[in-house]
């Protein structure tokens, strides 16, 4: 696993803030120096453990000493594989410090020290009392309570901080190396329960595509007997009979039956990786066709809005099945909305040239003033997982399979909605060729 996939972890991350600090002070009772734990920057993350006088009611009470103090961790902490040990920066007293890492990329840093060896010169550090603005008297004193240590002993200590920062640095990437192996299984164990649902509603819709083809079949051969003997009988009455407008009127009904199932049979054949030209308004009016009488049911009335446009390169039953999908969830939200007539039940579809990004595309619009699309929702609307996807007539995926099958034709899938007012789908087609290499049927 590579070192990118933790560049953006903290020390806090990977251990509890409380068991640090238990570390921290055992160390500190343990050896009799100062210690403390910053981020990488040198921001302390740790209380102070077994901090001198000085340093922290003298140095770092004062603005210029505490900023000297957090650039001097930040600089003694730099080292990955060993402890530096080194002047502070800030009172000049002997520090050490070492980088806790994962893979080699710090994420903090362990202090300790505050202690004077056998190069401490007092007059020296004396001087610093001006620089940061700290009465010398009392600044001199707290000199006095510093622990002091021979060089060889405080490297000892050091040599203890190493094994414990090596031992924190190895926890907190087996870590982090286990939380991106969660992560990485989780997202794909989604991914196959998404590919899954899919797969399930391709074979519930190969399923009803075969039911109703085999209902198309069997309802053609009896209205073509009922279209033909209406016509033998319309043929050997007088014209101006009642009996030739009842024969008339079951002509229109049955051709239009005859319709619905041709339409059917289109619907149900599953043609696969056939991008052929069609006529985008033919294909909305077959759609319609077979919803009229689910539109005449719910008293809801149909508007065409059509502009002159040109024919589109794609997967004709895909492109009717979109359309299935964004007016059924229409005519429920419809019916929500108004449970018996009113006179804005209605439904529009709009078909026009638009551009964008300098290429043409043809925009069909499916439009409802039905309850609108609730802001908690919109963010994930084309997530298999959204509540806009899980009614209870749908399987849980008409928007996701929606979207997927316009990105498949190098269009998109996008809306507009008002709460309680309005909803409309803009299905955009490329209206040039789409290049057979780039599609992923």
């Amino acid at each position: 696993m590579g070192n990118e996939a933790f560049k953006e972890y903290k020390l806090t991350d990977v251990f509890d803030i409380n068991e640090l600090q238990k570390i921290q002070d055992a160390f500190s009772d343990a050896t009799g120096v100062a210690s403390i734990i910053t981020d990488k920057n040198g921001t302390p993350i740790t209380k102070a453990s077994g901090f001198s006088f000085l340093c922290e009611h003298l140095v770092r009470s004062t603005e210029e000493g505490l900023k000297r103090c957090i650039l001097s961790d930040s600089i003694i902490g730099m080292s990955e594989s060993e402890v530096t040990i080194r002047k502070c920066l800030s009172a000049g007293l002997i520090d050490a410090g070492i980088s806790i890492t994962v893979l080699g990329k710090p994420i903090g840093n362990w202090m300790i020290g505050q202690i004077a060896d056998e190069s401490f010169n007092e007059q020296e550090m004396l001087l610093y009392a001006n620089t940061i603005g700290v009465n010398k008297k009392e600044y001199q004193k707290a000199l006095h309570r510093v622990v002091h240590m021979p060089r060889s002993q405080f490297e000892k200590i050091c040599h203890f901080l190493y094994l414990n920062a090596k031992m924190l640095s190895q926890f907190a990437t087996n870590s982090i190396v286990q939380k991106e192996e969660i992560r990485l299984r989780e997202k794909a164990e989604k991914e196959i329960k998404i590919l899954g649902l899919k797969l399930s509603q391709q074979q519930r819709l190969k399923a009803i595509g075969t039911l109703a083809g085999g209902v198309a079949h069997e309802i053609n051969n009896p209205i073509n007997g009922i279209i033909n003997y209406s016509q033998l009988v319309l043929d050997m009455v007088d014209e101006n009979s009642k009996i030739s407008d009842y024969m008339k009127e079951i002509i229109i009904e049955s051709n239009r039956i005859s319709l619905i199932a041709k339409n059917l049979l289109e619907f149900s054949y599953v043609k696969k990786n056939e991008f052929k030209k069609e006529n985008i308004v033919q294909l909305i009016n077959n759609t319609k066709a077979m919803i009229n009488s689910v539109l005449l049911k719910n008293q809801i009335s149909f508007h065409t809005e059509i502009d002159e446009v040109s024919e589109v390169t794609c997967h004709q039953q895909k492109i009717q099945q979109v359309l299935m999908n964004l007016l059924t969830n229409a005519i429920e939200t419809l019916n929500k909305k108004y449970p018996g007539y009113h006179e804005n039940k209605k439904l529009i579809i709009s078909c026009r040239n638009i551009e964008l990004d300098d290429n043409a595309f043809i925009r069909v619009t499916v439009e409802d003033h039905g309850m609108g699309i609730d802001e908690k929702i919109r963010g994930e609307l084309f997530s298999p997982f959204s509540a806009a996807n899980r009614t209870d007539k749908s399987a849980g995926l008409g928007l996701l399979m929606s979207y997927a099958i316009m990105k498949e034709h190098k269009g998109d899938l996008s809306y507009e909605t008002k709460t309680g007012e309005y909803t409309r789908f803009h299905m955009d087609i490329p209206a040039g060729e789409i290049n057979n290499k780039e599609r992923n049927v």
